[in-house]
């Protein structure tokens, strides 16, 4: 837990300090050089590599620790999902460098990756104590109970984050904004279709979980997608990190 913990900050550490509102956060180049030294870090908790930063020696330490409690599996999957992510990131940079705006379809099937949320979902089974089988993972009812369990958490995410991000940002790209462009109409009203977007990817999940067989592994890693659903919007509610004070705008 207490590895899940940390990288869950070093996450947020990241965001804040080297993503969207970071110099590596506009520049494309910037960031897939900067990626690219914590890629070696991750492939190889031993490589050094001449940026020694904090984020780096921060990183090789969980990478040890996670060699250290999970399988050889477990370990090639969360370094899989963390390049998606990574990948994203360069994307986003992209996005800003050229002020694009994408389509609310392409940004739906990006935001899978840019939230981070697959990277944590990885560990469901390793913080748990067991080992999930590849194949049941690779199921198509799990991958798409895996999936909607991420867009809930990441549009849920756009939604308290909106307004911090349109004082903060040049370039606020999320699900609101998105759709504000695409629609028209005032903001609230894009937000509110947001929200119905969240809420019916919550009832289609149930429908799916419920239509789904599974032994005891795979109920716990579905109880695991749940309770990040849940657990995401209680502490998006509770947290102070998307409130907008006089200090932040």
């Amino acid at each position: 837990m207490q590895l899940h913990a940390d990288w869950q900050m070093w996450l947020f550490a990241f965001d804040d300090v080297r993503s969207e509102e970071s110099e590596a956060g506009m520049h494309p180049g910037l960031m897939a050089r900067t990626l690219a030294s914590y890629l070696r870090i991750l492939q190889d908790p031993t490589t050094q590599v001449p940026e020694d930063d904090a984020f780096t020696a921060a990183l090789r330490d969980l990478r040890h620790r996670l060699e250290a409690v999970a399988s050889q599996a477990q370990v090639d999957r969360f370094v899989t999902s963390v390049l998606g992510y990574w990948f994203a990131q360069v994307w986003e940079a992209a996005n800003r460098a050229d002020a694009a705006w994408p389509t609310v379809e392409e940004y739906a099937a990006m935001r899978v990756h840019t939230g981070a949320v697959p990277t944590c979902l990885a560990l469901i089974d390793v913080v748990g104590g067991f080992e999930l089988d590849a194949a049941e993972l690779a199921r198509h009812d799990v991958k798409a109970l895996t999936t909607k369990a991420v867009n809930v958490v990441c549009w849920a995410n756009d939604i308290h984050s909106y307004e911090k991000e349109a004082a903060r940002s040049n370039h606020p790209v999320n699900l609101p904004a998105l759709l504000h462009r695409r629609d028209g109409g005032g903001i609230q009203e894009a937000i509110d279709l947001a929200a119905r977007m969240h809420d019916d990817e919550v009832t289609a999940y149930r429908d799916l979980r419920h239509r789904t067989a599974a032994g005891k592994k795979l109920e716990r890693y579905l109880d695991g997608l749940q309770s990040w659903m849940r657990g995401n919007l209680t502490w998006s509610l509770s947290t102070g990190r998307y409130q907008q004070t006089a200090d932040q705008t």
